[in-house]
């Protein structure tokens, strides 16, 4: 893919990520395969739960608040479409627990923008065959 439009697709997750009912960080994650955006996830709160609040009362993200690459990898469960083979373009490095998944879901490689706090999820997906690339 061109660079060019990789960092269109950077620009288009952190618009994404702007649309996040979370206060303390706002993530957004996209799933592109054949230049294509076929999921986007935002971080957040499953659908119909209770609250949009995605902080618990001491300010840390609280336990029921799903991450934007897993959202961008449940919305595919619901479709036609495959990860196999694809890329995801996300605003901040995915954590260890979102790389498991990453991995397990065939994407080939990772863009992200911004670090994360916690980089075990980028060395877990780099030892694992993932290329992993900041843009």
């Amino acid at each position: 893919m061109k660079e060019k439009y990789l960092l269109a697709f950077a620009d288009m997750a952190e618009r994404f990520a702007e649309t996040s009912e979370a206060t303390r960080l706002k993530v957004a994650a996209l799933i592109i395969k054949n230049n294509s955006v076929i999921s986007l996830g935002i971080n957040g709160t499953y659908p119909g739960w209770e609250t949009n609040i995605c902080e618990d009362e001491t300010g840390q993200t609280a336990w029921f608040t799903r991450h934007a690459e897993s959202a961008a990898l449940d919305k595919l469960v619901k479709s036609n479409e495959s990860s196999e083979g694809s890329i995801m373009v996300v605003t901040h490095a995915p954590c260890k627990m979102c790389s498991l998944r990453i991995k397990d879901a065939g994407i080939l490689g990772v863009y992200y923008r911004h670090q994360y706090r916690d980089d075990s999820g980028l060395k877990y997906l780099l030892n694992n065959g993932v290329l992993v690339e900041q843009i």
